[in-house]
């Protein structure tokens, strides 16, 4: 009943922005109460007409709106009950309506209104816009496709080209969570170490490929040749559309 209150609503994003980073297992009272749209509309704190008559420093306000950014993303990784919820509350929606209007808050020929939102989204909040999303989808085919029906990759692959480099490498991250195949049954023994032996013939370059094979400290990793001569982003897009044809229509 307190997140209602605009009085002490900024004291509480906060305290459970400190309750979570301590114990994660709090989100499920979080999910089991209700709260979770207070957090959502926490996203626009500052920005929207509901708060611009209040007292509020514009620094405060955008630590505000990464602190509830923070809160949702917790709640929403690796927790399917948390992103149901989420994306029964439109989270994909907002997040994405916020990006939107920071892409477009240069361009003169917009609403003076959306360009001012647009300049309130400060790096920090792109940042964990993004974590937001990727953790939304990551593991949940439901959520996977109802965040790809909506245009939440067009969002991502924007901030791919953000001028901050957190931002670019959070963006990467959601991409990755939302193209990504939950794990099937079995996948675990695919995914288990191999033996000494397998380790030890797998020691060297594999002809005729890319990718050299090694053992660094009993770790079996697959180790891609760095592409030269061809822009990364070109070469992560062909590598996108041949693990997962079709999945991006």
């Amino acid at each position: 009943k307190l997140l209602q209150s605009p009085e002490y609503k900024q004291n509480l994003v906060e305290i459970w922005a400190k309750i979570l980073k301590f114990d994660i297992s709090c989100r499920v009272d979080l999910v089991k109460d209700g709260a979770l749209p207070h957090f959502v509309d926490h996203l626009r704190w500052g920005l929207n007409e509901s708060t611009v008559n209040l007292p509020l420093n514009a620094m405060e306000a955008a630590e505000q709106r990464a602190m509830a950014a923070f809160i949702l993303s917790v709640t929403c990784y690796e927790y399917p009950q948390g992103q149901t919820e989420c994306i029964r509350q439109n989270l994909h929606g907002t997040c994405c309506t916020l990006l939107s209007s920071f892409e477009s808050s240069n361009d003169s020929s917009l609403d003076p209104d959306m360009s001012s939102v647009g300049e309130g989204i400060s790096p920090k909040f792109r940042l964990w816009l993004c974590l937001c999303l990727g953790s939304l989808v990551k593991g949940n085919t439901a959520t996977q496709n109802e965040a790809i029906d909506y245009g939440v990759h067009l969002r991502l692959f924007e901030r791919l080209n953000d001028s901050s480099p957190n931002v670019r490498a959070s963006a990467c991250f959601a991409i990755a969570c939302l193209l990504g195949q939950p794990p099937s049954p079995g996948a675990s023994d695919l995914l288990s170490p191999p033996s000494e032996r397998e380790a030890q013939q797998s020691s060297v370059v594999l002809n005729g490929s890319n990718i050299t094979s090694s053992n660094i400290s009993g770790n079996h990793r697959l180790i891609p040749q760095q592409p030269t001569g061809i822009p990364h982003q070109i070469s992560a897009a062909s590598a996108l559309g041949n693990i997962f044809p079709g999945r991006l229509q």
